[in-house]
């Protein structure tokens, strides 16, 4: 990762504040930093930055499929995007196109186990194999906030060389932060008309994600975990809501969750006009009345977010980060009609975008902390 290319991201005065120093000097040291946010949802991760300075982010569904002994379609078929993982013998498949070739018995794990189980570590070295990276120096990953106290764990599980489809990935360095903080990192970086008064005030951030709705009070770049919390109620229950509202609209079962979430599409934007339905015995149902009966829903995690915040006169401004944040939008503005809403334009990637700046800034912070070190001495 070149400086040049990291002085487009990550400007003097923010680096400044980073090191609370006022002398940011030059550092000539190249580092291999990435970042992967493993959701309930999606595995979000990144892949470097291009010429432009821009973040190149991707992602694959949050589900692992076990892969086919055999094809059946031979030549005939187009191949699909997915890698091959050996997990202990067993062989998943993870990728964009797992849609394919997965079955009723290949569902997300959401539950409060999740780093717990085969399918996390599958979703990360899915993601190492992704990016293509023999050596990483430093890998940023990011916990719900209620799993904090398992980062020991996680580190011991990533941090290590692996083997990603017959070749080894050694990761020398694994950072793990909560990740509500890759939307306040994101924000914070690259805000940086707002970051003089980012770092002198309270800012919520809000974070829903798949399973979880989770939110955070910070003043600057420091937690108030009195304030901050995680409960469930993500997109998840959303999702259930609305099949339950069709379930009850056509007089039988409606359990597709899957089909919901592709209908939805909420790591895209909405287009005006677009109709989101899905199919029932081959008849099409439009989502727009069943996402209103889901209100209730959104409203239970909001009454849990003001309890725990308190008064939110002090608060400066609200960040909204996660790929769900468009379903929860209306309310957060409605609960807070006095504040500023952002809503961060990098949608599902908010977290691992923040991932990685902060990994860069973590990286080079340590590199010219070494240098300034030197000179003192």
């Amino acid at each position: 990762m070149k400086k040049a290319l990291i002085d487009k991201l990550i400007p003097n005065s923010v680096m400044a504040a980073f090191l609370k120093s006022d002398v940011v000097p030059d550092i000539n040291t190249e580092f291999v930093i990435r970042s992967v946010d493993i959701g309930y949802g999606f595995v979000k991760y990144t892949k470097g930055i291009d010429k432009e300075g821009n973040i190149i982010c991707d992602s694959f569904p949050s589900i692992a499929a076990l892969s086919p002994q055999e094809e059946m379609g031979g030549s005939f078929f187009v191949k699909r995007n997915t890698k091959v993982i050996d997990s202990g013998g067993i062989h998943w498949e993870v990728g964009p196109d797992v849609g394919d070739i997965k079955t009723t018995n290949d569902v997300r794990a959401l539950h409060e186990n999740f780093i717990h189980t085969e399918q996390w570590k599958v979703f990360l070295l899915g993601a190492l194999a992704y990016m293509e990276e023999p050596v990483i120096d430093y890998l940023v990953l990011g916990l719900p906030v209620s799993d904090m106290p398992k980062a020991d764990m996680v580190v011991e599980l990533a941090q290590k060389t692996h083997m990603v489809n017959g070749s080894e990935v050694q990761v020398k360095k694994v950072l793990v932060i909560p990740q509500p903080l890759g939307s306040l990192y994101n924000f914070a970086i690259q805000k940086q008309d707002m970051f003089s008064r980012f770092m002198n005030s309270n800012t919520l951030v809000a974070d829903p994600g798949y399973l979880t709705f989770d939110f955070l009070t910070t003043k600057g770049f420091s937690v108030n975990a009195h304030r901050s919390g995680a409960r469930p109620g993500g997109m998840s229950s959303i999702l259930n809501g609305i099949a339950s509202s069709i379930s009850k609209e056509e007089k039988t079962e409606f359990d597709d969750l899957e089909q919901i979430d592709a209908a939805l599409k909420i790591h895209l934007p909405k287009q005006e006009g677009e109709e989101r339905h899905v199919s029932l015995y081959g008849k099409e149902i439009e989502l727009t009345p069943h996402i209103k009966n889901t209100v209730p829903i959104i409203e239970s995690s909001m009454n849990y977010l003001l309890q725990k915040i308190g008064t939110s006169k002090d608060i400066n401004q609200i960040v909204m980060g996660g790929g769900s944040s468009g379903i929860f939008v209306k309310s957060i503005k409605r609960q807070f009609p006095k504040h500023q809403v952002i809503v961060l334009d990098d949608g599902i990637f908010a977290n691992s975008v923040g991932f990685l700046l902060w990994g860069i800034m973590t990286a080079y912070g340590l590199e010219i902390q070494n240098t300034l070190n030197k000179k003192a001495s």
